[in-house]
């Protein structure tokens, strides 16, 4: 699946897959709304969990760059989700469960 501009996504993996190489501007399991489509090579979020709106990450689209830094990996936003990012007006961590949403 695509993920284009102004879509919410989870950031699920790093580019290196090291879960702590970003984790204080872009951890992940966060919502974050993309300014740019994104693809293995290009991590640009609207905001970091700091507010920063000039963070991200990119690298040139290629084999050698695949190999060693291409394993950044998202998924869609639940509509949940996507609702606490608004709310909070920056990134959320994912999936938390509200009490009224537990059966």
């Amino acid at each position: 699946m695509k993920y284009i501009k102004g879509d919410y996504v989870v950031l699920l993996t790093t580019c290196d897959g090291n879960p702590t190489v970003w984790k204080g501007q872009l951890p992940i399991n966060y919502v974050y709304k993309l300014r740019e489509d994104f693809d293995w090579y290009c991590f640009l979020p609207e905001k970091d969990i700091r507010r920063f709106e000039d963070n991200g990450w990119t690298i040139s689209n290629s084999e050698e760059g695949k190999i060693e830094c291409g394993k950044m990996t998202v998924r869609a936003a639940t509509p949940y989700e996507i609702e606490d990012y608004i709310r909070a007006g920056k990134p959320v961590k994912a999936n938390q469960i509200r009490a009224y949403e537990i059966y």
